[in-house]
């Protein structure tokens, strides 16, 4: 093939090289990339998850101790009261 650009095709052709070897590294480095990400992002859904049953878990532990306070409470009013009006007899 013979252009009017003479002794400049090969050289164009070097370089039309270069850029497709330098675009193919680009798109395997792109590509590692994604799979990087797509691994990160499953790995920070699983820790939401496990952040979230910890939370819902560590919220009913303490309602639980909330009502049993509230119960010991009514407990040691109802203990109190007695003990005052049985003392004031």
């Amino acid at each position: 093939l013979k252009t009017a650009y003479g002794d400049y095709d090969p050289m164009f052709v070097e370089a039309i090289k270069a850029l497709h070897q330098k675009l193919e590294e680009a798109q395997d480095i792109n590509s590692t990339q994604k799979e990087q990400i797509e691994k990160l992002e499953a790995q920070n859904e699983a820790l939401k998850h496990t952040a979230e049953s910890q939370s819902t878990e560590q919220s009913e532990k303490m309602q639980a101790l909330l009502q049993r306070v509230e119960e010991l409470e009514k407990k040691w009013n109802q203990t109190s009261s007695s003990t005052l009006s049985a003392g004031g007899k």
